[in-house]
């Protein structure tokens, strides 16, 4: 089997010891969490509301206590922090009209409300156990790249193979296939959504470093255009 490599202008998680860090980490279920009640106060959306949006979805009794308790693991110091699923994270995306990228977008606070270095090791998997020295850890731009991934379809041909599998346009009313194209354009450049503005949050006091990368990316990006599906199209 051929080596696998990260098709992107940053690494891999990488460890950590512990007594270098400049924050606790957090790890992916709290920041599922943390979009999570972003998501709905975005919508203008109360607890009930999603509560009920989430029971017609699921066929589950979503309370609002159940969204709550969701919610709060973002600042949760409890080993009971609350999982979340696969369905639980497709229904948020549905009932909030978010992408599912969305909810794996990094905090740009610590849940102390401390500010956050985007290029700085702050994200794991796990739970750490407190006794261990080092931990594995990813930086929030890391996380941002995994959830958007543009600048590998063209490179890794797994990607590549199954795009191509799929058709250019849905049937209606089935929306098309976004443009990768475009919503790397989005990541990186004009806000004129709620969805939008939660990518130019990342982006505060690091336009240039992001417009770099968008420079370097641009080749890449180019080859894309005729070969992945476009909603432009």
């Amino acid at each position: 089997m051929a080596k696998l490599r990260w098709f992107s202008p940053w690494s891999e998680p990488t460890t950590h010891k512990r007594a270098d860090l400049a924050v606790p980490p957090v790890n992916v279920r709290q920041v599922v969490a943390y979009n999570l009640k972003l998501g709905r106060t975005g919508r203008e959306m109360s607890q009930k509301d999603l509560a009920g949006e989430l029971r017609r979805l699921t066929g589950k009794k979503w309370t609002v206590a159940a969204v709550s308790a969701a919610e709060q693991g973002w600042a949760a110091r409890s080993p009971r922090l609350r999982s979340f699923d696969v369905t639980d994270v497709i229904a948020f995306s549905l009932a909030l009209r978010l992408p599912l990228s969305w909810f794996f977008l990094p905090p740009t606070a610590t849940p102390q409300n401390e500010e956050v270095d985007i290029d700085a090791p702050w994200i794991h998997l796990g739970r750490p156990d407190e006794e261990v020295d080092e931990v594995q850890l990813m930086t929030p731009r890391f996380l941002a790249w995994l959830a958007f991934n543009h600048d590998a379809v063209g490179d890794d041909p797994l990607i590549e193979d199954r795009l191509s599998t799929l058709p250019d346009e849905g049937r209606d009313p089935a929306p098309k296939l976004p443009s990768i194209k475009a919503g790397w354009e989005r990541f990186t450049t004009g806000v004129d959504s709620f969805e939008e503005g939660r990518l130019h949050g990342l982006q505060a006091g690091r336009q240039e470093a992001v417009r770099e990368v968008a420079a370097e990316l641009q080749q890449i990006l180019d080859k894309l255009k005729k070969g992945v599906p476009s909603s432009e199209a």
